[in-house]
């Protein structure tokens, strides 16, 4: 079995590498540890510690698709939730399969151990899951995020149970709402405005700011076609009205409640959810038993050291948990996995090899480089591929680049991969250009 299930009690364990999280970006630096030589564990705390299988990302896009293909442009139709249950399952199965096809052949099985269960420190670069404790030279933390909760919001009282959700419990609603109340303007809010309308519910979408996605680095006329689209849809979208005053939870279960906005208006709903950010999934790790003073971000004056602890401890966070960095923009695959490599590069840097950022930084006159030969390598690809390499504006391309002190050019029409620099240069970009196109599967 490639990943061994770990089965130790009461015992203290030994790697060169502990990653806290099994999402793309935990793997990643599990892959990248372990094709540097060294001998990795990796924690899971979801899904029984299945790697690539935390339900944060994938719940949602299963929906989204789910949305297009059951639902309707207007929303006019209720689709039965039972058949987009069915069609998430079955979505589910087969992403997940390709993505563990994916990964299983890029991890050494010797180098790699799973375990299942929360993560804790309990004392510098030594973390408690389960019956073990794991003991590591290197920690990297690639935990996630956590839904944000308003705290005026009614979230303990029993009787919002089924009525009030967040941006990780929606994803256990059970139901399509009749009236759904969304609280954010952002990505999530959105994405989920859409999904149940399309579905067939009532939406209402409420946020503060006076456009949406805004401070997302999104064009404006990107933003306005999409208000465009949600008001075609039917969404009714409450600008610059995202506060909530008082929240009334149902007095039967799922039944409707009431919720007061500060403009004055009552909105009468089934079910509300609060979108109105993540923040790093941190809380129950115990950081300051660890020796860290907050969630690990290091110094900003180069950007290969952006992912280390600031208190400079060997321990690095990569993705949703690492804070504002010199890698950006955050909430991204993309940007995670790019930070994943910085954090991996900074760690490990005489095994993983000269860079473009060593070379800079050689004395003036000296080429570090002039013995070594520069190549280019061409790599074909599919049309999808080639988009999700690209990414946003060109911004995938731009990390992979960055990451690998390599030169890229993407050719739309032939569809082919360009990939200038030196050997070690391009075969690091080659390697993360796979994993990316592989993680077009990941959830």
């Amino acid at each position: 079995m490639l990943l061994r299930r770990a089965l130790s009690s009461l015992s203290i364990r030994r790697f060169d590498v502990v990653v806290v999280g099994g999402g793309p970006v935990g793997c990643e630096a599990a892959r990248l540890s372990a094709t540097l030589g060294h001998k990795v564990a990796v924690v899971e705390a979801t899904r029984d510690g299945a790697l690539l299988a935390a339900p944060t990302g994938w719940v949602s896009k299963a929906l989204r698709f789910a949305s297009r293909e059951l639902g309707t442009a207007s929303g006019d139709r209720r689709v039965p939730w039972r058949d987009v249950g069915a069609y998430v399952e079955n979505t589910a199965g087969r992403a997940l399969g390709k993505t563990a096809a994916a990964f299983a052949p890029l991890v050494n099985e010797d180098h790699v151990e799973a375990f299942a269960g929360p993560a804790t420190f309990v004392g510098t670069n030594k973390i408690a899951v389960g019956d073990a404790t794991l003991e590591a030279a290197t920690v990297f933390l690639a935990t996630g995020s956590t839904g944000t909760r308003v705290p005026s919001l009614p979230w303990d009282d029993p009787a919002a149970a089924e009525w009030l959700y967040d941006s990780d419990t929606i994803m256990g609603v059970g139901r399509l709402p009749e009236h759904v109340l969304i609280q954010g303007g952002g990505v999530i809010g959105v994405e989920y405005a859409f999904i149940l309308r399309h579905l067939g519910a009532r939406v209402t979408l409420v946020l503060r700011e006076p456009s949406l996605l805004d401070g997302k680095a999104v064009d404006d006329d990107i933003r306005s076609a999409i208000a465009g689209r949600l008001e075609a849809c039917g969404v009714t979208v409450r600008y610059e009205d995202g506060d909530v005053v008082s929240a009334e939870p149902p007095r039967t279960p799922r039944g409707p409640g009431r919720v007061v906005l500060g403009s004055g208006e009552a909105v009468a709903c089934d079910v509300v959810l609060s979108a109105v950010g993540r923040s790093g999934a941190t809380a129950s790790l115990d950081l300051a038993a660890g020796g860290l003073r907050a969630t690990p971000q290091g110094p900003r004056r180069r950007r290969r050291r952006a992912m280390r602890a600031a208190s400079g401890a060997r321990v690095w966070a990569a993705g949703d948990c690492a804070g504002r960095n010199a890698v950006s923009p955050p909430g991204l695959l993309s940007t995670g996995l790019a930070q994943c490599h910085v954090a991996v590069r900074d760690a490990f840097p005489e095994e993983w090899g000269p860079t473009k950022d060593d070379k800079m930084d050689a004395d003036d006159g000296k080429d570090d480089g002039e013995d070594r030969e520069r190549i280019q390598k061409v790599i074909e690809v599919d049309k999808d591929d080639a988009a999700f390499v690209l990414g946003r504006g060109g911004s995938t391309k731009r990390k992979i680049a960055r990451v690998a002190g390599a030169e890229i050019e993407l050719d739309e029409h032939a569809l082919t991969i360009t990939i200038s620099g030196f050997k070690d240069q391009c075969l690091h970009a080659i390697d993360y250009i796979d994993f990316i196109r592989s993680s077009a599967w990941a959830p």
